[in-house]
């Protein structure tokens, strides 16, 4: 089943070019493909400390990133001979990527997967496991550790 409404979500993370990938074969063969990138501003208070510092960071500083990132996945896109569009959606990560796949009505959506600790977990579940639960159309999991996609539903 060819698919012709694919969406990427991208975060800059280390998985970010193996998702793209992904979404690179899905469109394979198939010149109507569209490929739409997807990149959330989160509501959630983001710091820097993992990046050396500790100052929360603002939405600007965050849509810069998020823009600079949907740059970055164009040009992987381009150096494979496709095209696509890029979007920056502002909440909650997994809501905010189920309702951007919803308004495309996408066919297909691949996203990352990071294996969270044990302390992560308690807090919460992962924004995949809470985009698998209410995903609108088949999911593409990219895992963090091959950088493969054996996951799908």
């Amino acid at each position: 089943m060819p698919f012709s409404t694919i969406l990427a979500a991208i975060d800059g993370g280390e998985q970010t070019a193996q998702v793209l990938d992904q979404a690179l074969r899905l469109a394979e063969g198939n010149p109507i493909a569209t490929l739409h990138l997807v990149c959330v501003l989160d509501t959630l208070p983001v710091t820097a400390a993992g990046m050396g510092g500790s100052a929360d960071l603002t939405l600007e500083v965050q849509d810069a990133r998020a823009r600079q990132t949907l740059r970055e996945g164009l040009a992987h896109l381009a150096r494979a001979g496709r095209s696509g569009h890029a979007h920056v959606v502002v909440g909650a990560q997994a809501p905010a990527i189920i309702a951007e796949a919803e308004r495309l009505g996408c066919d297909i959506l691949v996203l990352g997967h990071r294996h969270m600790s044990l302390w992560r977990q308690m807090f919460g579940q992962s924004t995949c496991a809470d985009v698998l639960e209410q995903a609108p159309c088949p999911l593409l999991i990219v895992t963090e550790r091959t950088g493969e996609a054996p996951h799908s539903s």
